[in-house]
Protein backbone atom coordinates (compact mmCIF):
# COMPACT_ATOMS: atom_id res chain seq x y z
CA UNK A 1 0.00 0.00 0.00
CA UNK A 2 1.46 3.55 -1.03
CA UNK A 3 1.44 6.65 0.80
CA UNK A 4 -1.04 7.73 -0.80
CA UNK A 5 -3.64 5.03 -0.50
CA UNK A 6 -2.99 4.92 3.49
CA UNK A 7 -3.40 8.18 3.35
CA UNK A 8 -6.99 7.91 2.29
CA UNK A 9 -8.06 5.00 3.78
CA UNK A 10 -6.81 6.55 7.35
CA UNK A 11 -8.42 10.22 6.45
CA UNK A 12 -11.54 8.75 5.47
CA UNK A 13 -11.87 6.82 8.46
CA UNK A 14 -10.62 9.48 10.92
CA UNK A 15 -13.36 11.80 9.78
CA UNK A 16 -15.99 9.27 9.94
CA UNK A 17 -15.14 8.97 13.24
CA UNK A 18 -15.70 12.58 14.02
CA UNK A 19 -11.82 12.87 15.01
CA UNK A 20 -11.01 16.09 12.71
CA UNK A 21 -7.83 16.92 14.10
CA UNK A 22 -6.20 13.68 13.97
CA UNK A 23 -7.32 13.14 10.61
CA UNK A 24 -5.69 16.71 8.89
CA UNK A 25 -2.36 14.84 8.09
CA UNK A 26 -3.52 12.43 6.23
CA UNK A 27 -6.23 14.58 4.57
CA UNK A 28 -3.55 16.94 3.67
CA UNK A 29 -2.13 14.15 2.28
CA UNK A 30 -4.72 12.24 0.40
CA UNK A 31 -5.68 15.34 -1.48
CA UNK A 32 -2.83 15.49 -3.48
CA UNK A 33 -4.23 13.11 -5.38
CA UNK A 34 -8.01 12.89 -4.47
CA UNK A 35 -9.83 15.91 -4.85
CA UNK A 36 -12.69 15.93 -2.05
CA UNK A 37 -9.89 15.14 0.61
CA UNK A 38 -9.36 19.10 -0.18
CA UNK A 39 -13.16 19.60 0.53
CA UNK A 40 -13.07 17.27 3.46
CA UNK A 41 -10.33 19.70 5.11
CA UNK A 42 -12.26 22.91 4.13
CA UNK A 43 -15.19 21.47 5.97
CA UNK A 44 -12.84 20.38 8.78
CA UNK A 45 -11.46 24.35 8.90
CA UNK A 46 -15.17 25.30 8.00
CA UNK A 47 -17.28 24.53 10.89
CA UNK A 48 -16.15 20.87 11.76
CA UNK A 49 -12.75 21.07 13.79
CA UNK A 50 -11.80 23.12 16.97
CA UNK A 51 -9.66 25.05 15.08
CA UNK A 52 -12.04 27.23 12.96
CA UNK A 53 -10.24 29.32 10.18
CA UNK A 54 -12.22 30.50 7.47
CA UNK A 55 -9.24 31.42 5.48
CA UNK A 56 -7.77 28.13 5.23
CA UNK A 57 -10.76 26.76 4.25
CA UNK A 58 -11.49 28.76 1.94
CA UNK A 59 -7.93 27.97 0.38
CA UNK A 60 -8.59 24.05 0.77
CA UNK A 61 -12.12 24.74 -1.02
CA UNK A 62 -10.70 26.50 -3.84
CA UNK A 63 -8.13 23.70 -4.62
CA UNK A 64 -10.98 21.27 -4.36
CA UNK A 65 -13.30 23.24 -6.66
CA UNK A 66 -10.00 24.16 -9.11
CA UNK A 67 -9.30 20.14 -9.31
CA UNK A 68 -13.01 19.22 -10.45
CA UNK A 69 -14.78 18.54 -6.93
CA UNK A 70 -18.17 19.43 -7.53
CA UNK A 71 -18.84 20.12 -3.97
CA UNK A 72 -15.67 22.45 -3.36
CA UNK A 73 -17.60 24.46 -6.32
CA UNK A 74 -20.91 24.99 -4.50
CA UNK A 75 -18.55 26.02 -1.21
CA UNK A 76 -16.55 28.35 -3.13
CA UNK A 77 -20.23 29.74 -4.53
CA UNK A 78 -21.67 30.03 -1.43
CA UNK A 79 -18.25 31.93 0.08
CA UNK A 80 -18.28 34.41 -2.27
CA UNK A 81 -22.16 34.82 -1.98
CA UNK A 82 -21.74 35.45 1.92
CA UNK A 83 -18.33 37.28 1.68
CA UNK A 84 -17.02 34.43 4.07
CA UNK A 85 -13.14 33.76 4.15
CA UNK A 86 -12.80 35.87 0.92
CA UNK A 87 -14.16 39.38 -0.48
CA UNK A 88 -18.26 38.99 -1.42
CA UNK A 89 -18.73 38.25 -5.32
CA UNK A 90 -22.06 37.50 -6.23
CA UNK A 91 -21.04 37.56 -9.69
CA UNK A 92 -18.07 34.72 -8.57
CA UNK A 93 -20.79 32.92 -6.48
CA UNK A 94 -23.21 32.58 -9.72
CA UNK A 95 -20.26 31.44 -11.73
CA UNK A 96 -19.18 28.85 -9.29
CA UNK A 97 -22.77 27.70 -7.86
CA UNK A 98 -23.87 27.66 -12.01
CA UNK A 99 -21.16 25.18 -12.62
CA UNK A 100 -21.95 22.74 -9.68
CA UNK A 101 -25.62 22.55 -10.65
CA UNK A 102 -24.89 21.85 -14.23
CA UNK A 103 -22.81 18.75 -12.72
CA UNK A 104 -26.32 17.51 -10.34
CA UNK A 105 -24.98 19.07 -7.17
CA UNK A 106 -28.51 19.68 -5.36
CA UNK A 107 -27.73 22.50 -2.71
CA UNK A 108 -26.18 24.80 -5.92
CA UNK A 109 -29.42 24.06 -7.80
CA UNK A 110 -31.30 24.82 -4.49
CA UNK A 111 -29.27 28.23 -3.92
CA UNK A 112 -29.93 29.09 -7.36
CA UNK A 113 -33.20 28.73 -7.39
CA UNK A 114 -32.91 30.80 -4.47
CA UNK A 115 -30.60 33.77 -5.75
CA UNK A 116 -33.21 34.20 -8.94
CA UNK A 117 -36.07 33.57 -6.51
CA UNK A 118 -34.85 36.88 -4.43
CA UNK A 119 -32.91 38.60 -6.81
CA UNK A 120 -29.50 38.25 -5.29
CA UNK A 121 -26.65 40.59 -7.50
CA UNK A 122 -29.40 39.97 -10.31
CA UNK A 123 -33.06 41.21 -10.89
CA UNK A 124 -35.37 38.36 -9.87
CA UNK A 125 -36.16 36.05 -12.60
CA UNK A 126 -39.19 33.90 -11.45
CA UNK A 127 -38.97 31.42 -14.16
CA UNK A 128 -34.89 31.12 -14.07
CA UNK A 129 -35.64 30.25 -9.76
CA UNK A 130 -38.49 27.62 -10.99
CA UNK A 131 -36.35 25.66 -12.98
CA UNK A 132 -33.94 25.14 -10.30
CA UNK A 133 -35.73 24.59 -7.16
CA UNK A 134 -37.62 22.01 -9.56
CA UNK A 135 -33.99 20.54 -10.28
CA UNK A 136 -33.15 20.26 -6.78
CA UNK A 137 -36.65 19.85 -5.60
CA UNK A 138 -36.94 15.99 -7.95
CA UNK A 139 -33.84 15.39 -6.43
CA UNK A 140 -35.50 15.36 -2.82
CA UNK A 141 -34.37 18.57 -1.08
CA UNK A 142 -37.07 19.65 1.04
CA UNK A 143 -36.44 23.56 0.71
CA UNK A 144 -36.58 23.39 -2.85
CA UNK A 145 -39.94 20.98 -2.95
CA UNK A 146 -41.48 23.62 -0.69
CA UNK A 147 -40.90 26.10 -3.10
CA UNK A 148 -42.07 24.43 -6.30
CA UNK A 149 -45.28 23.88 -4.27
CA UNK A 150 -45.62 27.32 -3.02
CA UNK A 151 -45.13 28.46 -6.71
CA UNK A 152 -47.10 26.25 -8.92
CA UNK A 153 -49.86 27.04 -5.91
CA UNK A 154 -49.84 30.69 -7.12
CA UNK A 155 -48.45 31.03 -10.34
CA UNK A 156 -45.11 32.46 -9.56
CA UNK A 157 -42.83 32.04 -12.35
CA UNK A 158 -45.09 28.81 -13.80
CA UNK A 159 -48.68 28.11 -14.72
CA UNK A 160 -50.58 27.51 -11.45
CA UNK A 161 -51.27 23.75 -10.73
CA UNK A 162 -52.65 23.50 -7.11
CA UNK A 163 -52.93 19.72 -7.19
CA UNK A 164 -49.41 19.51 -8.49
CA UNK A 165 -48.74 22.18 -5.75
CA UNK A 166 -49.99 19.92 -3.06
CA UNK A 167 -48.00 16.56 -4.28
CA UNK A 168 -44.51 18.99 -3.90
CA UNK A 169 -45.78 20.70 -0.48
CA UNK A 170 -46.32 17.24 1.15
CA UNK A 171 -43.08 15.59 -0.07
CA UNK A 172 -41.58 18.69 2.01
CA UNK A 173 -43.73 18.42 5.02
CA UNK A 174 -42.67 14.45 5.10
CA UNK A 175 -38.84 15.79 5.51
CA UNK A 176 -40.19 18.02 8.18
CA UNK A 177 -40.31 21.58 5.97
CA UNK A 178 -42.39 24.15 8.33
CA UNK A 179 -43.02 26.45 5.81
CA UNK A 180 -44.51 23.89 3.54
CA UNK A 181 -46.71 22.04 6.50
CA UNK A 182 -48.13 25.85 7.23
CA UNK A 183 -48.68 25.99 3.45
CA UNK A 184 -50.61 22.85 3.34
CA UNK A 185 -52.34 24.20 6.30
CA UNK A 186 -53.71 27.35 4.29
CA UNK A 187 -54.47 25.47 1.12
CA UNK A 188 -56.87 23.15 3.13
CA UNK A 189 -58.61 26.11 4.95
CA UNK A 190 -58.95 27.85 1.02
CA UNK A 191 -59.50 24.10 -0.73
CA UNK A 192 -56.86 25.11 -2.97
CA UNK A 193 -55.57 21.59 -4.51
CA UNK A 194 -58.02 19.90 -1.93
CA UNK A 195 -61.32 19.89 -0.45
CA UNK A 196 -61.54 22.18 2.33
CA UNK A 197 -61.04 20.64 6.09
CA UNK A 198 -60.52 22.60 8.97
CA UNK A 199 -59.39 19.40 10.66
CA UNK A 200 -56.72 18.73 9.00
CA UNK A 201 -55.54 22.43 8.48
CA UNK A 202 -55.34 22.72 11.76
CA UNK A 203 -52.87 19.46 11.98
CA UNK A 204 -50.68 21.44 9.39
CA UNK A 205 -50.61 24.25 11.14
CA UNK A 206 -49.89 22.84 14.76
CA UNK A 207 -47.13 20.28 12.65
CA UNK A 208 -45.95 23.66 11.26
CA UNK A 209 -46.00 25.57 14.50
CA UNK A 210 -44.20 22.58 16.41
CA UNK A 211 -41.32 23.10 13.81
CA UNK A 212 -40.81 26.74 14.43
CA UNK A 213 -43.13 28.37 11.61
CA UNK A 214 -44.49 31.76 13.29
CA UNK A 215 -47.23 31.94 10.68
CA UNK A 216 -48.58 28.83 11.80
CA UNK A 217 -48.41 29.89 15.40
CA UNK A 218 -49.94 33.33 14.66
CA UNK A 219 -52.77 31.47 12.65
CA UNK A 220 -53.06 28.79 15.54
CA UNK A 221 -53.67 32.15 18.35
CA UNK A 222 -56.17 33.51 16.02
CA UNK A 223 -58.00 30.86 15.72
CA UNK A 224 -58.34 30.44 19.57
CA UNK A 225 -59.42 34.32 19.53
CA UNK A 226 -61.85 34.72 16.74
CA UNK A 227 -62.60 31.26 15.35
CA UNK A 228 -62.40 29.42 11.86
CA UNK A 229 -64.62 31.08 10.04
CA UNK A 230 -62.86 34.34 10.68
CA UNK A 231 -59.47 33.14 9.95
CA UNK A 232 -60.56 31.43 6.74
CA UNK A 233 -61.69 34.60 5.24
CA UNK A 234 -58.23 36.58 6.64
CA UNK A 235 -56.44 33.87 4.67
CA UNK A 236 -58.50 33.70 2.11
CA UNK A 237 -58.03 37.61 1.31
CA UNK A 238 -54.42 37.32 2.00
CA UNK A 239 -54.43 34.80 -0.59
CA UNK A 240 -55.99 36.58 -3.30
CA UNK A 241 -53.52 39.18 -2.55
CA UNK A 242 -50.82 37.37 -3.46
CA UNK A 243 -51.88 35.96 -6.57
CA UNK A 244 -52.64 39.37 -8.01
CA UNK A 245 -48.85 39.74 -7.56
CA UNK A 246 -48.64 37.50 -10.75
Amino acid sequence: MNKHTAAIKLGAELFGKKKYEKAIPSLTLASEVEPFFAFMLGEVYHHLGKSINHGLAFDWYQKAALNGCVEGQTMMGMLHLAGEGVLQDLNKAREFLLKSALDGDVLAQAKLGQIYYEGIGVEPIPNEAFIWFEKAAQSGNPEAQSMVGSMLMHGNGVASNPEEAIGWLKKASEQHSACASNNLGVAYVLGRGVEKDEKTARCFFELSSSLGDEKAAYTIKELGKFGYAKVATDLHEMDLDFRSRY
